[in-house]
């Protein structure tokens, strides 16, 4: 997760939270806050919190992960990323009632878990046909070999009677 990107969705849904009449209105940007907090983090450029973590540290120059400095200024922005979506909650549950914050992101896991299974099961379709498609063509091809083995049978008969002089 980037923190940056967190930040600028929490700080853009805080600000719909005050001008919007409708959750409607809000739900894009909640969208792309949820979004942005499940990404996978990208490789970016050190920030000034890590630059100096790295300073104290005696880290300088290190791309490490596991280093105590990157560990520290992840942990950091995570919590302030988590600071900042409560009050981000706390601003939804005053305007729209006490636990709509909660409901949304209930309702939003439910709607996730459904768009999965939705998938696995489109997926078990796909491969049931598959298989389906698979056997009628090994089918196929077996009644096409029985009918070769009968032609080719069939034509050593006629061409021994035919050599025999009885065609």
């Amino acid at each position: 997760m980037d923190p940056l990107t967190i930040g600028i969705a929490i700080a853009g849904a805080k600000k719909l939270v005050e001008t919007c009449s409708d959750i409607k209105d809000l739900s894009g940007s909640l969208e792309h806050l949820f979004s942005a907090s499940e990404a996978k983090p990208k490789k970016k450029e050190l920030s000034h919190n890590q630059k100096v973590l790295q300073e104290r540290t005696g880290e300088e120059g290190t791309d490490d992960d596991t280093s105590f400095s990157s560990v520290a200024a992840d942990i950091l922005a995570q919590k302030a990323n988590e600071v900042a979506l409560t009050n981000l909650s706390y601003e939804i549950d005053r305007k729209w009632g006490s636990g709509t914050f909660d409901l949304i992101k209930d309702e939003r896991a439910k709607r996730i878990k459904k768009a999965k299974a939705n998938k696995i099961a489109a997926a078990e379709r796909e491969d049931e046909l598959m298989d389906k498609i698979i056997y009628w063509l090994i089918e196929s091809c077996k009644l096409i070999a029985v009918i070769v083995v009968f032609a080719v049978a069939g034509y050593y008969v006629w061409q021994s009677r035919c050599t025999s002089g009885s065609c």
